[in-house]
């Protein structure tokens, strides 16, 4: 877990390193995601790549981390965290609603208790 972790800084390291060199369009950030199978991800992504000014994103299952690439003069971080609270997944910056988290699949409710 913690490898994976420092590898992920070391991507987004690497990535503002090579943004000082060009003016660039874009920054990359990360943060926590939560979410617990397949379907998870595919929406976490989808949600995030449908959001405007996003250039990419990826989210790893295990460690729950979101790597997005964006337009900062289109969008920001507690936006994409909005948006995927509206499709009910929590992250490091707010929570979904009860509302919007008993919405997703059985197999996708990370707050339970019972073990997937």
């Amino acid at each position: 877990m913690i490898k994976i972790i420092g590898v992920l800084l070391g991507f987004i390291v690497t990535i503002q390193l090579q943004a000082q060199d060009k003016p660039s369009k874009y920054t990359t950030d990360s943060m926590k995601v939560e979410g617990i199978c397949e379907m998870c991800k595919t929406r976490i992504e989808e949600t995030v790549n449908l959001s405007k000014g996003v250039k990419t994103s990826s989210w790893d299952k295990a460690s729950g981390m979101l790597i997005v690439t964006y337009k900062t003069k289109k969008t920001n971080m507690d936006q994409i965290a909005t948006n995927l609270n509206k499709v009910g997944h929590d992250t490091e910056r707010s929570k979904a609603s009860q509302k919007e988290y008993d919405g997703l699949h059985s197999c996708c409710r990370y707050r339970e208790d019972a073990v997937h």
